[in-house]
């Protein structure tokens, strides 16, 4: 799942015709949703005009799980200014170099809520990047002073950045209650708005998603909302003409008018729906593009990368991840991908990745953020249905995209279960969902 903080960029002269967008309603409102966008921060440069930019903070003070795993009796340190660990900076490392000077100005000026607020979306810019759920943590520790003082407490920015935390760590409850109560205050926020139709979403809740994205429609530019309300309706019985009507708007839309991070979003999207439905030839197409602008980006990346899984491109895999096995989504693409060419390094992998899936349920906090791919582990690398379709359950109780409904089936077909993928059967039934995959999986189940 992306989540993201987006901030408004300038308006767009896109136009999109009612008659097109009825296509996409079963209602009279036209419902719009900005989803699945990269992180952002819009920066004001002196003499230039706004532009989205990336920055972050680290934390000094850290606890290395891993070596929890390693020795029985754990360090604890001897007082709270003890430092743990300390991440480099230097040239190669802008991220961590403006970390550390927003984190020195923090601390000189610790009840500038602004301040805070800037330092705790840095930190979760840095953990969406590097896919590290500490930073998520330290955003978290920002904000804590604040969460005791009256009126700051109630802040709709304060209640938004912890909603996104929660909504990071798949406490998806506890996020919409924090975006319900943030909105009761600030009915104009954007960020609001769009965390709660990504989560709802998320949930497979799509009606409800599509109401949280009318309230878009006047906040943010065309170009956003054909792209969210094309993610919205594509799952939900309207892929082909979500996936035309978005193609659409960006192919008339003057690529200098477009921020990096909504033309990324866009490309990656109609990816994913032509990948769904079986266009391979344009989807490719889709996927390369974005990774010309942003060759790095995890999402993007893992998402290609079982795009080429699909057509058992197994090479190609290996090339696109190599030198990039940091993080636990790609790491598991890797290693299927070895799985297949028969790779000798494939052992070194499945014990890395059994490690990190160990390491992550001692972290109470981050204990159902990797189930999904936990259960493709145990299925496809471990060779243990039961135990996958146990994990494919739970994940689906919380979560309900389409890959999770994919693991489910297949582990429902492994063990001969077909009894069990009867909730999937049905969501994808009652939602029209179209994905080419899941239609033979189906197939199979009947």
């Amino acid at each position: 799942m992306r989540f993201f903080i987006y901030f408004l960029s300038k308006t767009l002269t896109v136009s999109i015709q009612s008659a097109q967008l009825s296509l996409l309603f079963s209602t009279p409102c036209r419902q719009f949703c900005a989803l699945r966008a990269v992180q952002a921060k819009l920066c004001l440069r002196k003499g230039r005009k706004m532009r989205a930019c990336f920055s972050g903070l680290v934390l000094f003070i850290t606890f290395n799980l891993s070596t929890l795993l390693a020795i029985a009796k754990p360090f604890i340190p001897q007082n709270d200014s003890q430092v743990l660990e300390r991440l480099s900076s230097g040239p190669g490392k802008p991220l961590l170099n403006e970390a550390r000077k927003l984190r020195d100005n923090l601390n000189k000026d610790p009840n500038n809520l602004q301040l805070a607020l800037n330092t705790a979306k840095h930190f979760i810019e840095i953990g969406r990047q590097e896919a590290d759920p500490r930073y998520f943590g330290y955003a978290e520790s920002v904000l804590k002073p604040f969460l005791n003082k009256e009126p700051l407490s109630t802040s709709p920015d304060i209640l938004v950045i912890q909603a996104t935390i929660h909504q990071y760590n798949h406490d998806f409850n506890r996020a919409l209650e924090d975006l319900n109560k943030a909105l009761k205050l600030d009915p104009s926020n954007v960020q609001a708005w769009l965390t709660q139709a990504l989560i709802l979403q998320t949930q497979g809740n799509y009606k409800e998603a599509k109401s949280s994205c009318a309230h878009l429609i006047r906040l943010t530019n065309e170009l956003v909302s054909a792209s969210c309300i094309s993610s919205v309706s594509s799952l939900n019985g309207q892929a082909s003409k979500s996936y035309s009507l978005l193609n659409q708007v960006l192919s008339h839309t003057n690529s200098d008018d477009l921020y990096k991070n909504e033309r990324l979003w866009t490309l990656t999207l109609l990816g994913e729906i032509g990948k769904r439905l079986g266009d391979y030839k344009n989807s490719e197409q889709y996927f390369k593009n974005a990774l010309e602008l942003s060759p790095t980006d995890n999402y993007l990346l893992a998402t290609y990368a079982d795009f080429l899984l699909l057509q058992k491109r197994y090479t190609e895999v290996v090339s696109l991840l190599k030198g990039k096995t940091k993080i636990d989504n790609l790491l598991l693409r890797l290693a299927l991908a070895k799985q297949a060419i028969k790779s000798n390094s494939l052992a070194s992998h499945i014990n890395e990745l059994d490690s990190r899936f160990s390491s992550a349920k001692l972290r109470n906090d981050t204990a159902n953020i990797h189930l999904r791919e936990e259960a493709i582990f145990k299925l496809k690398l471990q060779s243990n249905p039961t135990a996958a379709l146990t994990l494919a359950k739970r994940n689906w109780e919380a979560q309900k995209e389409p890959l999770d409904a994919q693991i489910f089936l297949e582990c429902a077909l492994a063990l001969n279960d077909k009894s069990s993928a009867k909730p999937v059967l049905k969501f994808i039934e009652n939602n029209m969902l179209e994905d080419k995959q899941l239609n033979d999986l189906v197939k199979r189940l009947k």
